[in-house]
């Protein structure tokens, strides 16, 4: 029988993030999955348990994640158990464990929750909460509508390069229009709009000239440099309040993009490759958020009643 030497969970957690960015994991997903792991050794040391990683039990594990329910959402608990679950799997392919504590081990129940949608009036009123002239105005109008038109991530579209003076290292064209993404694992696509989004961009572009940080490679900017990504999720949230729609997150965008494609007959595999998604279970995840709303659009079209 091999012996394992002693391991640390501390330092096995430095080769698991090395790991992870080896595989091209994104940095939200290497950033998750750490924290994950960061509890775990925080819930550890509560409980006085031993912090090496061949001594790790299943009832330990279980013992963090239970805590976890009386804080968390369950999508925040099923994230963390994924993140341990990867850890584990990983030194076992590294030979520092025998076996998993998390084998036979089932994920905690993850209730389906859907994701409200906007109406074309609400898309509306949100876009009309950004008309004018101003820099931010321009700017939000033009990033609304693109996530509005695309269905992109807010990573992939924060993340749009723009140097005019090298065109080709450009990821927006207007003419086509279109933006080039990097996506989850590290997987670039080319996703068209219409002309109504390249005019605003255009809009923008005119006033991003002249910004004080136009000189920066990155074609989102704010008052003190580059867009970040709260910066954007504050400016989703701060135009749907002045459009009277209450809370409205980002990714909320990227549902309503997926329900509007399929409402209008659009072809999944289509809306597959736009939005990058390699599992027609992200279909099915984003289709429910209005099945209702489409099923009931449909009989008004198709059904048997109208007809006799």
């Amino acid at each position: 029988m091999t012996t394992l030497r002693p391991l640390d969970i501390r330092r096995a957690l430095v080769s698991f993030d090395l790991a992870l960015r080896a595989e091209n994991k994104s940095p939200g997903t290497v950033g998750l999955y750490s924290l994950a792991v960061r509890q775990l050794i925080a819930y550890l040391e509560g409980e006085g348990g031993s912090s090496q990683v061949g001594d790790i039990t299943r009832d330990e594990i279980n013992g963090y994640l239970s805590g976890l329910h009386e804080q968390f959402k369950p999508s925040t608990v099923h994230t963390r158990y994924r993140g341990l679950q990867a850890f584990f799997k990983f030194l076992k392919q590294e030979g520092e464990i025998q076996e998993s504590p998390m084998r036979n081990m089932r994920p905690p129940r993850l209730p389906e929750v859907l994701v409200p949608v906007l109406s074309e009036d609400d898309i509306k009123s949100l876009l009309n909460s950004c008309v004018g002239s101003s820099f931010e105005e321009r700017r939000d109008l033009a990033l609304i509508r693109l996530f509005v038109s695309t269905g992109a991530r807010r990573g992939e579209l924060i993340n749009l390069r723009y140097k005019p003076e090298v065109p080709e290292e450009n990821d927006i064209s207007l003419d086509p229009p279109s933006v080039r993404v990097i996506g989850k694992g590290n997987r670039e696509r080319i996703v068209p709009f219409d002309t109504r989004t390249a005019q605003a961009i255009d809009r923008y572009l005119r006033l991003r000239e002249v910004h004080n940080h136009a000189y920066m490679p990155w074609l989102w900017l704010a008052r003190k440099g580059r867009l970040s990504p709260t910066g954007v999720l504050q400016m989703i949230r701060r135009r749907a309040r002045l459009a009277g729609l209450g809370r409205v997150n980002v990714h909320q965008l990227r549902h309503t993009f997926a329900h509007h494609w399929l409402s209008d007959g659009g072809n999944e595999s289509d809306l597959m490759q736009l939005a990058g998604w390699r599992s027609r279970t992200m279909i099915d995840r984003y289709a429910r958020s209005a099945a209702g709303e489409r099923a009931a659009a449909a009989t008004k079209r198709y059904g048997l009643g109208n007809r006799i």
